[in-house]
């Protein structure tokens, strides 16, 4: 094979062009090998940055429900404490209704011992002064 063989080939295959590009091949795989390895380090910086956010996000939501919580069993050891105080009272209301109760009753027994005692006194009275057939003789 002669030069003009050669440099018929050549300029068939596109001359100087393709000369630079048989120079360039090795520089240009290279740099398609960068813009690789740079659009998976921008995307696994992309994913980070999303997963960072959906971290902040679950942990507000988190802290949110934690706060909620709390909030809610305030309330239920408020209410726990109303009803103690309301069952203290109804306590209370109970033992002093059982007081009155007893006073009632007592009240009553008095009332029934007073009645026999005037039943009593009905049975041994006599309508005439100083009767010597008294039935019991009081002395009266």
């Amino acid at each position: 094979m002669d030069i003009a063989t050669i440099i018929t080939i050549v300029t068939a295959l596109g001359g100087f062009e393709f000369i630079k590009w048989l120079a360039n091949l090795k520089h240009n795989k290279r740099k398609n090998e960068i813009d690789e390895q740079i659009d998976v380090l921008n995307i696994s910086k992309e994913l980070e940055d999303f997963k960072s956010k959906q971290i902040d996000k679950l942990e507000k939501r988190i802290e949110d429900r934690d706060e909620d919580l709390t909030r809610a069993e305030q309330k239920i050891e408020t209410k726990d404490l109303k009803i103690e105080k309301k069952n203290e009272k109804i306590e209370t209301l109970y033992k002093e209704l059982q007081k009155e109760k007893e006073a009632r009753h007592n009240a009553e027994i008095a009332k029934k011992q007073t009645e026999i005692q005037l039943q009593e006194a009905e049975f041994k009275r006599c309508n005439v002064r100083s009767c010597p057939s008294r039935e019991p003789k009081t002395g009266y």
